[in-house]
């Protein structure tokens, strides 16, 4: 998989070269958490309709969604106390 990957010029892996579990920690869990959340739940039938899924899930997961690393803060709520 990785050697496909470096074929294509316009991919860079951002990943620290050792291949461990951490390297992409935050994007499996956000990948991890949408799948549960969103897309088995909601089966979108088009391109469009994942799109737009997507983009929303995205504003809610970053904004609205409680996250543990946060003791179930929002990141919103985070950001606005530091202000």
């Amino acid at each position: 998989y990785i050697d496909c990957i470096k074929s294509y010029e316009t991919i860079r892996i951002s990943m620290d070269g050792k291949g461990r579990a951490k390297d992409n920690a935050r994007t499996e869990r956000f990948f991890r958490s949408y799948k549960w959340e969103r897309l088995y739940l909601l089966h979108p039938e088009t391109v469009v309709e994942f799109k737009h899924m997507t983009k929303l899930y995205m504003h809610h997961y970053n904004w609205n969604r409680g996250h543990q690393s946060l003791h179930d803060q929002t990141r919103k709520s985070i950001a606005v106390a530091s202000l």
